[in-house]
């Protein structure tokens, strides 16, 4: 699945305020049991950006989760 939503990025066009309200709804307790429905719905990858990094471990380390996460851009930023 695709990481846009769980990080703020709505793609609403000049709707500024989607962004702040996307990012406040997906708090760290509602993505990680987003991960846990999509794991449930044999969803089994997250592509996202690789600041998700440390939440996908702290979801694996604290649910033991099986969800595997493949970065939408190298490390330093550089696509």
């Amino acid at each position: 699945m695709g990481g846009n939503l769980l990080n703020g990025f709505a793609h609403a066009r000049d709707l500024i305020y989607v962004n702040k309200l996307v990012k406040s709804y997906h708090s760290e307790e509602r993505i990680m049991m987003t991960l846990q429905l999509a794991l449930q719905c044999e969803i089994n990858t997250l592509m996202a950006i690789p600041g998700n990094l440390p939440l996908m471990q702290k979801y694996r380390r604290e649910t033991g989760g099986k969800m595997e996460f493949i970065s939408d851009c190298g490390l330093g930023g550089f696509c």
